[in-house]
């Protein structure tokens, strides 16, 4: 196991291993047979770095324990520093119940803010965890927890607060805040991230990890933003979108803050498909689609930043107005394509691209969403070979 691996080497740092560890936690707590011990946190999910402490998570319906701060116990084990959160059994099964009654809740991403930022850090450390005493019983626990469900929580209030923060886009622009708008988009598009990297499996809701998560993602998970990525890394283009226009031209931080707005909302609908469809593998989009594109160079035509395009299982993928949602638009999966990638004046080679599957019922229900839907900047251009198949 990958989290087993990664505890194993930063001991070795210290020239130690996982049982001498053990041994000594034992030693210093001496554990009742309730008790269970685990280690978690960034060592263990393999973004920390040689110098970070293991954290460590004490179960245990015990009075006695001596803390250092709060519910923490501060320790040195080999020159490594160690930090034991204690959790009672009281709360923890609240918790839990919690948690597992949350599972049975769709369509409601608000719902997920029932959880504080600390549990959700929790539930995820104990899944992930490396258990060091009463591996059975940690075992049960860890089974309570499904692992789908921790990814669709994060996805969840990723997607929350990006309907919230698109709301107050169209506010500031209102009112002509440009800067503001800049930093909220960026806002988005972090929450948008973290959405897109629980679809690739990672539950972890640690914010400050994201530019190590998602240098982590594999290869094939990003063939689907392969046209927003170019020759740059996630790493590399996510960070160049914090390159905020200087001055106050408006028309400048509007285009920057609606290519980032884009792009937030096309990988938080990738995120919402896998993650919905129960499906966290490597999806494709650009079968026979080819296009170049420079988000910095090419002008935009983008959707208002209040409407979304998303999937539900209920209903597919679809585009809507935010609260307008009993006005969705349902789309197939080939307009969903069309929706992600044809966002701007481009060169398009589309000469192969098949618009007759079966799942396609209507395409020229595609060309009607771009005619009929708000635009920020001027009309989309869109190859003549589409408008030829869409308007035959």
């Amino acid at each position: 196991m990958a989290a087993i691996e990664n505890l194993e080497n930063h001991l070795a740092n210290f020239q130690t291993d996982i049982k001498k560890l053990t041994d000594y936690i034992c030693e210093k707590f001496s554990f009742s047979d309730t008790d269970i011990i685990f280690a978690a946190g960034s060592v263990v999910d393999g973004v920390g770095n040689p110098h970070s402490d293991i954290d460590l998570f004490l179960l245990t319906d015990r009075t006695d324990i001596q803390y250092s701060s709060m519910t923490d116990v501060l320790m040195k084990f080999s020159d490594c520093d160690i930090d034991v959160r204690v959790v009672h059994f009281n709360v923890l099964n609240n918790l839990m119940d919690r948690f597992l009654a949350w599972t049975k809740i769709t369509n409601k991403p608000r719902e997920a803010f029932l959880f504080t930022p600390d549990e959700r850090a929790f539930l995820h450390r104990l899944k992930s965890s490396v258990p060091l005493f009463n591996q059975k019983s940690w075992q049960k626990l860890q089974d309570k927890i499904p692992h789908h469900f921790l990814l669709k929580h994060k996805l969840d209030y990723a997607a929350h607060l990006c309907h919230t923060i698109q709301i107050d886009l169209v506010g500031l622009r209102r009112v002509g805040d440009y800067h503001s708008m800049g930093v909220a988009a960026l806002e988005m598009l972090g929450h948008a991230v973290d959405a897109f990297v629980a679809s690739t499996g990672n539950s972890c809701p640690n914010r400050k990890w994201r530019t190590r998560h998602i240098s982590n993602i594999p290869s094939e998970h990003l063939v689907a933003l392969s046209p927003f990525l170019k020759e740059y890394s996630f790493v590399e283009r996510f960070l160049d979108f914090y390159r905020l226009p200087l001055g106050n031209n408006p028309v400048e931080y509007m285009r920057h803050s609606l290519n980032i707005v884009h792009f937030a909302r096309v990988i938080l609908a990738i995120a919402e498909y896998k993650i919905l469809c129960f499906d966290i593998q490597p999806i494709i989009f650009l079968d026979n689609l080819s296009y170049k594109w420079d988000y910095r160079t090419n002008i935009l035509s983008h959707f208002a930043f209040d409407v979304i395009l998303s999937y539900q299982q209920d209903n597919g993928f679809f585009i809507a107005k935010l609260g307008e949602s009993q006005n969705i638009i349902p789309l197939s999966f080939d307009i969903f394509k069309i929706m992600c990638h044809l966002p701007c004046y481009a060169d398009l080679s589309m000469q192969n691209y098949d618009f007759e599957s079966e799942n396609d019922k209507n395409i020229q229900q595609a060309f009607a969403i771009f005619k009929m839907m708000k635009f920020e900047t001027p009309p989309i251009y869109i190859h003549e070979n589409i408008i030829e198949k869409i308007l035959a």
